[in-house]
């Protein structure tokens, strides 16, 4: 279900960058407003709608659709506001979209937001290795879930400041 939802969500991406080109052309500021627009009621429409599949489905199209047009109008705007050195204002354009993605990243690393990495365990799990806190469901319902580690100790998963999701017994769902 995620892989077709996201597959449509790209292809609303296409045609959200297709239409606003075209809108762009015209207007590239207009277009940039209409999708703003676009992309802030799709955020404030979602916790009120996302309770629904269906909905919240149509809100991830509808966000793909106006996403899709944001670097298409911007680059617009760009060329447009430097007739007379287009090679040097997509340069400028490409350069600061890189350096906010760089700068994006560095961000959310120094935020604390970084993942522990996890070797393995060599103490002969089975294929499926296993992290502190699995839960082996073919032993039985009595079983209890391994804890090799405390928790908070860089468990598969875990997040800085977050409790690990491999501390926790694995659920049908979850499988």
């Amino acid at each position: 279900m995620i892989g077709v939802l996201l597959l449509v969500y790209g292809i609303a991406g296409v045609a959200g960058n297709f239409l606003a080109g075209a809108g762009a052309a015209r207007s590239p500021r207009t277009t940039l407003l209409v999708i703003g627009t676009v992309l802030a009621l799709t955020v404030a429409a979602l916790p009120l709608l996302g309770g629904s599949p269906a909905l919240a489905a149509a809100l991830m199209v509808l966000w793909g659709l106006g996403y899709g047009g944001v670097s298409v109008s911007k680059q617009t705007w760009v060329l447009l506001a430097a007739p007379g050195a287009r090679e040097a204002a997509s340069s400028l354009f490409v350069g600061v979209f890189n350096a906010a993605i760089a700068l994006g990243g560095a961000g959310r690393r120094a935020g604390g937001g970084r993942r522990r990495r996890h070797s393995g365990h060599g103490d002969g799990r089975g294929a499926r290795g296993g992290c502190a806190g699995d839960h082996d469901a073919r032993a039985g319902p009595r079983s209890r879930p391994r804890q090799t580690m405390k928790p908070y100790e860089g468990q598969c998963g875990s997040v800085a400041g977050l409790p690990p999701f491999a501390s926790y017994p694995a659920t049908a769902s979850a499988r």
